[in-house]
């Protein structure tokens, strides 16, 4: 064979190469990885997360409780959506740290959103008592030293991957869930508002099932009123209308679990006035917990990063709301966003805002429930 033969041969080895190097997506921006799965993405998945401290155990590459459980702290210690599921933002953050070699602690001199998460933690377990700031000083130190030396670990005041996981599990096995109902407005053949493709009822489903997969990593019993694109009311006898009857289910399903406190999840609309924006959060002024709950929610909701100029910053209103009026447990109504303003409702097309506001609602929850214990 001649030196020019090989020569083009080579060449178009080459070209393949570089081709398919081209056209192959990266694991990181294509895949979702999540308990169930198997094989080699998932097995590199625990290879990462073994190599930043959060998996200990031997690499199989199925994705069972253990790996869900790696990824949930991975994701909560990180200040991510900690539902379990090894997604796009997920595998990404995790290949940013491998290839940096990013030492993974939270230590003295630190700030932001992980140190008052951090804080928080250490404020459910009574160790922490005073307002979180975010800020990582001499009592914070102090706090997580103690927590240490209460749990065998050493006492160095460094919360790295070990700590935070003991942290996280002594939070789980000790403190009380707080069970919440959480109440996906309309359903079936009733639709809510809809326009330019985006339906209410589709909305307020996606967006309690993502609260729900974050409360349910956290300290929380959660039960949703439906599940499923379904109306509520062949469950209730009570009412003359089937509008009424769902409701009147929807009031029943709370009172029967008993839940510290519950939130009903819709969409705005007023075609009236098209520039209306932000998020708006109701609840009875007759119960005085949901005030409170109210307040902490609407200020988690005014203050989700990366929209200023885009949605107001409301507060707090007192409505007629059947399933505010009709239940004596402290509770809830949030309008989530606009659909009938031109932003808004693009951007409740996205994933990435419906889990933002997803995790406002968590956050004030949080909140709430950490200042009444």
């Amino acid at each position: 064979m001649s030196k020019g033969i090989i020569r083009y041969i080579l060449l178009g080895l080459c070209l393949i190469i570089i081709l398919q190097a081209l056209t192959q997506p990266a694991l990181a921006e294509t895949t979702v990885l999540k308990k169930g799965m198997s094989g080699k993405a998932v097995e590199s998945l625990q290879d990462n997360l073994r190599s930043l401290g959060f998996f200990n155990h031997e690499c199989t590459g199925y994705f069972g409780d253990i790996t869900q459980e790696a990824v949930i702290f991975f994701q909560k210690y990180n200040c991510l959506s900690a539902d379990g599921i090894a997604g796009k933002e997920t595998l990404s953050l995790i290949s940013k740290f491998i290839e940096e070699n990013t030492v993974m602690v939270l230590k003295k001199g630190m700030s932001g959103e992980k140190v008052l998460n951090l804080q928080k933690d250490l404020r459910t377990l009574r160790l922490f008592n005073q307002e979180p700031t975010g800020y990582f000083g001499s009592v914070t130190h102090e706090s997580v030293v103690k927590f240490q030396k209460n749990h065998n670990l050493t006492p160095d005041g460094y919360v790295q991957p070990a700590t935070y996981i003991k942290l996280q599990r002594v939070i789980k096995e000790t403190v009380k869930k707080t069970k919440i109902v959480i109440d996906p407005g309309h359903g079936g053949v009733d639709p809510g508002t809809q326009k330019n493709g985006v339906v209410e009822k589709e909305v307020n489903l996606d967006i309690s099932k993502k609260l729900q997969a974050l409360m349910n990593s956290g300290n929380y019993d959660t039960v949703l009123t439906r599940k499923n694109d379904v109306s509520l009311d062949s469950l209730s006898n009570n009412g003359d209308t089937r509008e009424r009857r769902d409701l009147s289910a929807r009031v029943n399903i709370i009172s029967e679990n008993k839940p510290e406190l519950f939130v009903s999840i819709h969409v705005n609309s007023n075609p009236w006035n098209p520039d209306l924006s932000g998020s708006i959060v109701y609840y009875n002024d007759k119960i005085p917990k949901s005030k409170a709950l109210a307040v902490s929610i609407q200020n988690a909701l005014n203050n989700i990063p990366g929209y200023a100029g885009i949605r107001a910053k409301n507060s707090i209103r007192t409505e007629n709301f059947y399933i505010l009026r009709n239940s004596s447990i402290p509770g809830i109504l949030v309008e989530t966003a606009f659909i009938t303003n031109k932003q808004e409702n693009k951007l409740l097309k996205q994933k990435d805002f419906r889990e933002k506001i997803s995790k406002a609602i968590m956050e004030g929850i949080d909140e709430h429930v950490a200042s009444n214990n």
